[in-house]
Formats: C-alpha cells, structure tokens, sequence
C-alpha cells in the first residue's frame, strides 16, 4: 500500500466515486509510512550515539568514574585531553605553567585539544603530589599507555583504523 501502488489505488477509488474506500486506503497509507518512521526513528537515537562515539570507540577510559579521552599519535603512543588530566589530579588551569612541559610532554595540534603524554602526565602528577595522583599516573601507564604500545607493535600501522 505503500509508495506509487497506494496512491494508484487511491485515484481509482477516487475516480470510480468511492470516497469511503478512498478514505480506507488513505488510512492505510498513513499508517503503513507512519509505522516506518516510527521504526526508523527508534534506531536513530542509536545510530546518533554511534556516530557522534565514534571518535572515542576503543579510545575511551574511566579513571575513578571520570572520563578520560585518548588520540594516539601515528606511532601508536597514547596522548591524553589535557582537561581530563588536569580533572583527575585535581589541578587549577589558573597559575598552571604548561610552558615547563617540553614538547615530548605536552602539545596541541591545530584546531585539536591540548594533549599531554605519559611523561607530561607523570611530571604533572608529581606536581600535584598525594596518592590520588600516583595512583593516576600508575593507571595510565597500565591501563593506557602499556595497551596501546603493545598494539603498535604487534599490529604496526594495519592495527589502527
């Protein structure tokens, strides 16, 4: 009913002065194209989410409940958000020098966010000081920065998507 062949129907009772059987494939086209956008617009939230995700699929940690996003360089060597970090310290931007990280520790490539590397993240631990800290600079090595050497070098390039 749905598409051209509803619409043929429609003018041929239309045309033959049915109007009440008109009415009744009116109604049925309506309902066939309204149950397939109701169908369609169930898996778009999904499909929204999917995308919108996409960037951080396999790139996406949790520290302490608090997310942790990742870009790995061409070398496959993880660099971590810079505001992530700073949150999971629990340091202040204001009368933070970043200018004392040096390049291997810290950049922000253009138009992208301002990234921090294991050794950025170590040094900047060590000036936030406290357990917390440590134990931050530990997960990452662990849980991030092992991982994704061990993926370089088992996978080389063709790993990485």
């Amino acid at each position: 009913m749905i598409g051209g062949g509803g619409g043929i129907i429609l003018g041929i009772c239309l045309a033959g002065g049915h109007p009440k059987t008109a009415l009744l494939v009116t109604g049925l086209c309506a309902y066939s194209w309204g149950a397939l956008l109701v169908e369609a617009g169930s898996r778009l939230p999904a499909l929204v989410r999917r995308i919108h995700y996409r960037r951080w699929e396999g790139r996406y940690y949790a520290f302490d409940g608090l997310q942790i996003r990742i870009e790995e360089a061409p070398a496959g060597e993880p660099w971590a958000w810079l505001d992530d970090v700073l949150q999971a310290l629990e340091l202040r931007r204001p009368g933070l020098r970043l200018g004392g990280l040096s390049s291997t520790e810290y950049r922000q490539p253009p138009g992208g966010p301002e990234l921090v590397s294991r050794a950025g993240i170590e040094r900047l631990a060590r000036l936030a000081g406290g357990r917390s800290a440590a134990r931050f600079a530990l997960w990452f090595e662990r849980q991030v920065w092992r991982p994704a050497k061990q993926r370089a070098a088992v996978y080389g390039d063709h790993g990485r998507s």
